[in-house]
């Protein structure tokens, strides 16, 4: 009967884990107001907003439903109807993969977009949004998003350009920087499909072996790194790659989630650094710093209760 209740509460415990996330989530819902940007190339800080649209449309897609979905699903369709979604598309060619990503989430709710479909596709159609030079992740980034709205003309081009990330160019592990991390572990995004398809529908045998194999190492090297944002990231990866954690790493996978779990607060909120971890500690930790991270902890957790991993 112990070892039940043992095996009944860790399974709660990342569903309990998401919720709490979410009520963080809901209850700073204004920091994901559309704001003039202070140091971006771009005049508005949209990418908040974007990535609560790209949380609620994975978690959607995936059949999960929590209590607090649908509120923050009404908020961000009515912060996103009172942005000017055109001009923004005018200004900057960066702008390809905010709209684009804006499309699935919408189609989730059944609401019009915010903006006109025949004028992003003739942007689209005239190469506008190619004017300007992507990393190779952020080109899979643009070809991803453009794909879920059913324009796949990039699409065939996802492995070559995996081929030019720090992963793809059989970088040491060692040598990896935060943001080769992240070139990584958001080129699983794509290439999964977040999850919904096997990396291996994009990559040869070999390459889909070794990147199960690094990404457990990765996680490994990560819990004696102080970014909890990218590591959150990893395990979330390992998942969507449908990976078979058992024996040696399944060890690792559970204990870089034990240790992530002891940074978590009471109120759902993951600082992603020590540094934001002292500043929430005191109250003195600002949206910008928690939000992310808090988002990949919805999502890393939603995912372990459906692979039932805790």
């Amino acid at each position: 009967m112990m070892q039940f209740l043992t095996t009944l509460l860790d399974r709660r415990k990342p569903e309990s884990l998401a919720h709490k996330g979410l009520e963080w989530l809901w209850a700073n819902r204004g920091g994901f107001q559309i704001t003039e940007s202070k140091d971006g190339d771009m005049p508005w800080e949209v990418k908040p907003l974007v990535e609560l649209m790209f949380l609620l449309t994975v978690l959607k897609r995936h059949g999960f439903r929590y209590p607090l979905m649908d509120p923050l699903t009404t908020f961000a369709i009515e912060t996103a109807n009172n942005f000017d979604w055109h001009q923004m598309a005018a200004y900057d060619p960066s702008a390809a993969t905010p709209l684009a990503l804006l499309a699935p989430f919408y189609n989730t709710t059944g609401r019009p977009l915010p903006f006109e479909d025949t004028y992003f596709r003739y942007l689209t159609r005239i190469r506008f949004f190619e004017g300007m030079d992507r990393l190779p992740y952020r080109q899979m980034d643009f070809a991803y998003s453009l794909g879920v709205t059913g324009i796949h003309d990039y699409e065939p081009y996802l492995a070559s350009w995996f081929e030019n990330t720090a992963f793809g160019r059989r970088q040491h592990l060692a040598r990896y920087s935060i943001g080769d991390l992240y070139s990584l572990t958001h080129a699983v995004f794509y290439l999964t499909d977040i999850g919904l398809q096997p990396s291996a529908r994009h990559l040869d045998k070999e390459t889909d072996l070794r990147l199960r194999r690094e990404l457990i190492q990765l996680s490994a090297m990560m819990v004696r790194g102080d970014n909890i944002d990218v590591l959150g990231e990893l395990l979330l990866c390992c998942l969507m790659c449908g990976m078979e954690l058992g024996g040696h790493d399944g060890l690792i996978f559970r204990q870089a989630l034990r240790f992530l779990e002891g940074w978590h607060f009471s109120d759902g909120s993951l600082p992603p650094t020590r540094a934001v971890f002292e500043k929430a500690k005191n109250g003195s930790a600002d949206f910008a710093s928690l939000y992310h991270t808090t988002l990949v902890s919805v999502l890393l957790y939603s995912f372990l209760r459906k692979a039932n991993l805790s």
